[in-house]
Order: structure tokens, then sequence, then C-alpha cells
């Protein structure tokens, strides 16, 4: 039987990305939460996502985002047991678009719209 595990998000940092380098090959790995607001119901609600993007996106996001940044992920999600018995859910980025109306690069240039590659899966290791 096919499956297919998708989700796309636009929501905004909660707190500053953080980026360490995990596995062998030395692969960088960032992780940060977005809050995405639902106002599809009545009662308006915020889902918070926790959200990991590796290689040279990962040093990507941290070069780009911080708290507040609105990014839009696109990507498939996973879920993990900790030791502890409880699960842990993220959503794996396959893309990252930072959606500030104003983002500076390291020249203090200006761009309007920035987006991460594709990412290869050969550069992520376990």
């Amino acid at each position: 039987m096919p499956s297919f595990n998708k989700s796309v998000l636009v929501g905004n940092l909660c707190k500053d990305p953080v980026v360490k380098t995990v596995g062998e090959k030395q692969t960088s790995l960032c992780t940060f939460s977005i809050g995405v607001n639902n106002t599809r119901s009545q009662n308006e609600e915020t889902l918070y996502m926790n959200i990991s993007v590796w290689g040279k996106n990962a040093e990507n996001c941290q070069a780009a985002l911080h708290k507040g940044s609105l990014v839009l992920v696109e990507g498939r999600i996973r879920t993990s047991k900790m030791d502890n018995g409880s699960y842990w859910t993220e959503v794996v980025a396959d893309v990252v678009q930072f959606l500030d109306k104003k983002q500076k690069n390291e020249n203090g240039e200006s761009s309007a719209f920035v987006e991460t590659e594709k990412i290869d899966k050969s550069d992520v290791t376990f």
C-alpha cells in the first residue's frame, strides 16, 4: 500500500535556531520551533512544531533566521520515542523559505525572498 508523508507549514520562529554537527561526517543539523496559527477554527489556536534542517540548508537557516522570522517549511513528519517513554514529533525539512519582507545578508544587502536548496539525502548520516 503506497504512503505519503508531506507537511507544509507557515509560521514564526519561537526562538533563535540552534545548530550542531552530528554523525561521522559531521553533518550540520539546525533545529528550531515555529508557531502556526490555526485560523480555520472559531477559537484561534497556535500549533507549535519542531523543525529539523540538515546539511548546507542548516547553515543557511542559522545565518538568516532569528526569533520571530516568518518561514514556510516543507517536509515530512517524523516521530521518535524518547528514552523516558515520551514521544518527540518533528518536521524534517526539505525546503525552508524565508518569508520576512526584508532580510540582510552578510554584505548588508536586503533581499525580499530566499529559498534553501533541496536537501541532498546523501549528506545526512545518523
